[in-house]
């Protein structure tokens, strides 16, 4: 495995831990650096089985991908409930404020 393929296994095991501690600054920098890695270790890919271990390494990127995805649902999902718990926490007040007579 050439340096570059380590520096990409490197960035993307970092993405997960960015992900899974919802470090969202660090993933959108990591995101950066796994494209770039990418693109570089396609460029210079040269004889099959260098092909074929790309081949492998980008389906595990898929996955690393796969998951933050699922996270962003998931965290979307959270915001959601909570905003809507606000809304109805605003809306109780509103009416217990307007039964009082206060404005």
């Amino acid at each position: 495995m050439n340096i570059k393929t380590n520096s990409l296994l490197d960035a993307l095991d970092k993405l997960k831990q960015a992900i899974d501690q919802a470090d969202w600054l660090s993933a959108g920098y990591l995101d950066e650096q796994i494209k770039s890695n990418l693109e570089l270790a396609i460029e210079k890919t040269g004889n099959d089985a260098e092909r074929q271990a790309l081949i492998g390494l980008l389906s595990h990127v898929q996955v690393v991908y796969q998951l933050l995805l699922e996270n962003t649902e998931d965290a979307r999902r959270q915001i959601a409930l909570e905003l809507k718990k606000i809304t109805q926490d605003k809306k109780a007040s509103d009416l217990y404020h307007k039964a009082a007579g206060y404005k």
